[in-house]
């Protein structure tokens, strides 16, 4: 499994990497690589010896939390990469051309950076790629992965679209529990469950929510 991970080093992104490289320390083909975006941009050439800075601070800082992920999964293949672009156009396509299986990131950012790169990259990344995305919560701590919850519409899912889910579960002992908000009389959860659900061999159960009921 091939991992990028994105940093801009704020609290929440140095969370999801100890979370990310606590996952992976386990699988003997993972690679995770630490991405961070110097979105500092200027014309000036006043500025040159200003964006020089930053790249030694971000160098320092990317191979301080590469020092402080390695010992948590010794064995685990960890890389970095720094970037002088725009987060939002980079992250995606840099994603894609390098084949990675998995994109990873904090909920939120440096609120410091709002003036550098305004909205959301989280959000951004979500929508404009194809590779699937775990978000982090800030201050989450990784505890194994004991339970997972899969909310699913009247259409189902395609195997394709949860084979990440599928692999990730693979030989551990989490428990999968399905979500359907509908109306109960009008779909079976029985057919629903067996007939929208290509989850290979996990062991999952099923149960539908009263359509006002939201998932969450």
């Amino acid at each position: 499994m091939k991992v990028l991970c994105t940093t801009d080093f704020s609290n929440a992104s140095l969370d999801a990497g100890r979370w990310i490289v606590q996952m992976l320390r386990d699988r003997e083909d993972a690679h995770l690589e630490l991405l961070h975006c110097m979105n500092v941009v200027s014309r000036a050439l006043v500025f040159t010896k200003v964006n020089d800075v930053f790249k030694k601070f971000a160098e320092k800082d990317i191979n301080a939390l590469k020092s402080e992920l390695q010992p948590l999964a010794p064995a685990l293949k960890i890389t970095t990469r720094l970037a002088r672009l725009d987060p939002k156009s980079f992250i995606t396509k840099y994603a894609e051309r390098k084949g990675f299986d998995l994109i990873v990131t904090g909920t939120k950012g440096l609120s410091a950076l709002k003036e550098v790169s305004v909205g959301s990259v989280t959000a951004h990344v979500m929508n404009q790629t194809d590779i699937p995305v775990l978000v982090i919560p800030e201050d989450i701590n990784y505890q194994g992965l004991r339970k997972v919850v899969l909310g699913i519409d009247a259409d189902g899912e395609s195997a394709l679209t949860l084979a990440p889910l599928v692999r990730m579960l693979e030989g551990t002992q989490a428990k999968l529990e399905v979500i359907h908000a509908e109306v109960p009389e009008l779909v079976p959860a029985g057919d629903l469950a067996d007939n929208l659900l290509p989850l290979g061999n996990l062991n999952y159960t099923f149960q539908m929510v009263p359509e006002e009921r939201s998932v969450p």
